[in-house]
């Protein structure tokens, strides 16, 4: 007859008169590994980030759910499960994980418990789900006491009720750093100083700065910032308003009556430009009044980076695609009619002008379609989309282009 195994700890039992002379490695495997991993195994475990991490107890073999104790390692992003046998068993848990988030140890389907990262806990599976293994202690001392919830208890009721005096009974010199209070206070001492309370920093400007600033009123100050709608920030001079930045980031500023205002704007990094909206809603792109240069020694195709520059070529060609990647990323995006910019052969050989798949060329003044267009050694082809969209059209014309 084959051995069986233990219900909770899936140590092998020999049926008698089975594995002569053999039984000796069953026996050292059932003492020296999972006993000993049941009572004193002390093993990491990594979490999973993104799914359930599950553990066993396997029958007659190690398995790292027969552990006595468990620390969890790896990093995370979110709360995580660790799912185990329904076994009865105890288990000591250590959540040692990186990125500050509670794992639940549970039977898979059920509640379970959750260790808090870097927590140290003592867990039981009751043969249904994962329990906390201690409620009760009839004597506990420790160090730091942290709470998280609710206290209460005999003991703590009557001491909090008449709690002793902090530090003794006769008032002592020296100032609270933080006093914090959660309703009215009150008393001699403190209704006279805050009935005249003293200037904060003294009645005199002094240097230095804030390192926050909070604003609270909604009037516009003689010189300063307030607020004129929720969320929204306002800047005034001489109690005039001159400007705002709206709860979305958009800035506004006031022209004066009289005179111009001057104004300085950080564009989109590689763009050389910025948006400019009228109080119509226009918008207009401002930019540089020179042809920035865009040097490629190899094929190339251009992306909405390079409107309003010329791609000097040495070698290989451009390609104009449907799509074209948009600032600095790789996400692809649509040509818009009125985008132009030059290619320059900036070699001795003829370089090609290919159009991508869903591309349209013209060639400038003629009926022609097709591609690739031709551009002569240092020659200088204007590239104008006439049609944006998916499906552009590209007028292509120039020197030496053909």
């Amino acid at each position: 007859m084959p051995s069986t195994y233990s219900t909770n700890l899936g140590i092998e039992l020999i049926t008698t008169g089975e594995q002569a002379g053999t039984w000796g490695a069953t026996t050292n495997t059932n003492l020296g590994t999972l006993i000993e991993q049941a009572i004193s195994g002390y093993t990491t475990q990594a979490i999973t980030d993104g799914a359930d991490t599950t553990i066993t107890i396997p029958n007659g073999s190690s398995g790292v759910g027969r552990n006595m104790y468990l620390e969890l390692t790896g990093t995370l992003t979110a709360a995580r499960n660790l799912i185990v046998p329904a076994n009865r068993k105890l288990y000591f848990i250590y959540n040692n994980t990186s990125g500050g988030f509670a794992v639940t140890v549970k039977v898979s389907g059920l509640t379970g418990v959750s260790v808090p990262n870097g927590v140290k806990t003592v867990l039981v599976s009751n043969g249904t789900d994962i329990v906390d293994a201690i409620s009760y202690s009839t004597s506990f001392r420790t160090a730091t006491l942290n709470v998280s919830s609710t206290v209460t208890g005999t003991g703590f009721s009557t001491y909090l009720a008449s709690p002793p005096a902090i530090g003794g009974t006769a008032a002592a010199a020296g100032a609270f750093t933080t006093l914090s209070a959660s309703s009215t206070v009150s008393g001699a001492g403190f209704s006279t100083y805050l009935a005249s309370p003293p200037a904060i920093g003294g009645t005199t400007p002094a240097s230095g700065a804030f390192t926050i600033i909070t604003v609270s009123g909604s009037t516009v100050p003689a010189n300063g910032i307030y607020l004129p709608s929720a969320n929204a920030l306002g800047f005034s001079t001489n109690t005039t308003a001159r400007g705002s930045i709206s709860a979305g980031g958009a800035w506004s500023i006031s022209a004066p009556s009289s005179g111009t205002v001057a104004l300085t704007v950080n564009g989109v990094a590689g763009t050389h430009s910025t948006r400019i909206t009228d109080t119509q809603n226009t918008a207009y792109d401002a930019g540089y009044l020179g042809i920035p240069q865009n040097a490629q020694t190899s094929a190339y195709a251009p992306t909405l980076q390079d409107r309003g520059k010329h791609i000097s070529i040495t070698t290989g060609g451009v390609t104009i695609n449907s799509n074209p990647f948009t600032y600095g990323t790789t996400s692809a995006s649509n040509w818009t009619a009125g985008d132009t910019f030059l290619v320059v052969n900036n070699s001795g050989t003829s370089q090609n002008i290919t159009a991508g798949a869903s591309v349209t060329f013209r060639l400038g003044g003629t009926a022609t379609t097709g591609s690739p267009r031709a551009v002569a050694q240092y020659g200088i082809a204007s590239c104008l989309c006439l049609v944006g969209g998916s499906t552009p059209t590209f007028i292509i014309s120039g020197v030496g282009v053909t």
